[in-house]
């Protein structure tokens, strides 16, 4: 079944929730990663959340202030719409493993934890997966040459991050098929699961090798 197609006010709802969300957590990380003996990974992580922050302001600004639609704005709603919600579900889980080793007496002990109890991925790989949605929402007029070069940067620096958590989690991996009209819902630790629902046939692979790929 082909996917609906998004509307300019589902991406500019979908966008109104994501930008606060996003503001929060790089006022809120940074502190974090900037403390002394931090691990590494979210030293780095912490110095690029703010290209996130402004392609998906530009793109909130630039949808809001359009007086009249063209078909070049109006093709790139569906794929804006689905980055918005897919960074949107990530948001949460980024923010709990940086408050995980603020202030930890043995961050490298509480930060496998909480991946291990939460959704199973180390922090560069949840920070690759937004900033590729970021870069897939990256459509000019939307967004200025600027941004993507700010975006890139940022994702090469990201690739660029030895495993944070040791090999065994390339080894880690499960894989969903959906083959319905339907949402997928995957969990892969305790507590609760934030879903931003798009309707659409999904194929997922979770897991640290699958993402580095």
């Amino acid at each position: 079944m082909a996917e609906k197609e998004a509307t300019r006010s589902q991406v500019l709802m979908s966008l109104a929730m994501l930008n606060p969300a996003l503001r929060r957590m790089a006022k809120l990380c940074p502190p974090i990663g900037d403390a002394p003996n931090q691990l590494e990974v979210f030293s780095v992580v912490s110095r690029h959340l703010i290209p996130l922050v402004d392609v998906f302001n530009s793109i909130e600004e630039q949808l809001d202030s359009i007086a009249e639609e063209t078909d070049q704005i109006s093709k790139t709603y569906t794929v804006l719409n689905q980055a918005a919600v897919a960074c949107c579900g990530r948001i949460q889980y980024l923010q709990q493993l940086f408050e995980t080793v603020d202030r930890s007496q043995n961050k490298i002990a509480d930060y496998r934890n909480a991946v291990e109890t939460g959704q199973g991925k180390p922090l560069e790989i949840v920070m690759k997966e937004m900033l590729q949605d970021a870069s897939s929402a990256a459509i000019p007029p939307l967004v200025s040459e600027e941004h993507i070069a700010a975006l890139e940067d940022a994702l090469q620096q990201i690739k660029k991050l030895p495993p944070s958590l040791g090999d065994e989690y390339q080894s880690s991996r499960v894989i969903l098929h959906n083959h319905g009209a339907g949402n997928q819902f995957y969990h892969g630790g305790r507590g609760n699961m934030n879903h931003c629902s798009v309707t659409r046939p999904t194929v997922l692979a979770l897991g640290y090798d699958a993402m580095r790929m």
